[in-house]
């Protein structure tokens, strides 16, 4: 069994773009760890562990999902937060509301329940996972963020990648399995 998930990579000026007006918004000086650049993606289904006999069935169907895909236009929306408990645990990035990329990650739901993999039971919410608080001092801070205007920032992403995702004692790690281009 490995750990997988599905992803929509976001390319780099617009990440680029988002990280900068975080960083004018949000005190270096407290020493945050934040999330890299590089693990910054948009998850359409988390699968989790995975028999390595399904990767390749996986990969055929999300290929045939994909070859009829269109590309689509995504606009970052707001900085927001996640919570346990009342207690602010993920600082993130929310995308406009876009119906083309809802459908997708529909799309690619069901076909993972073909698989075994559950449906998912809440509406899909795509964003990019910035920072996990550790420390709810930092919770103050964070809250600043969220009031942020996000400048209409407006991109295409036409890269879908299939990860392993390692979880290790450092933080996670994560490895393509497959890309597919959405043409």
């Amino acid at each position: 069994m490995i750990r997988t998930f599905i992803a929509l990579e976001i390319p780099r000026d617009p990440l680029s773009k988002i990280l900068e007006i975080r960083d004018q918004n949000f005190d270096i000086k407290l020493g945050v760890k934040w999330e890299t650049i590089e693990k910054l993606h948009i998850t359409l289904k988390f699968l989790g562990d995975t028999n390595s006999d399904l990767i390749n069935l996986i990969n055929d169907e999300l290929n045939n999902i994909i070859l009829k895909q269109k590309k689509f236009e995504l606009t970052f929306d707001r900085f927001g937060m996640f919570k346990k408990n009342n207690i602010p645990k993920i600082l993130w990035v929310n995308f406009s509301k876009n119906q083309y990329l809802n459908a997708f990650a529909r799309e690619i739901d069901q076909m993972c329940s073909k698989f075994g993999f559950e449906s998912e039971l809440i509406e899909f919410k795509p964003h990019l996972t910035l920072l996990r608080i550790k420390n709810e001092k930092l919770v103050p801070e964070v809250n600043k963020l969220c009031n942020v205007k996000i400048p209409n920032i407006n991109f295409v992403s036409d890269k879908v990648i299939f990860f392993e995702s390692k979880l290790l004692k450092t933080g996670s790690v994560y490895n393509s399995i497959k890309s597919f281009i959405i043409s």
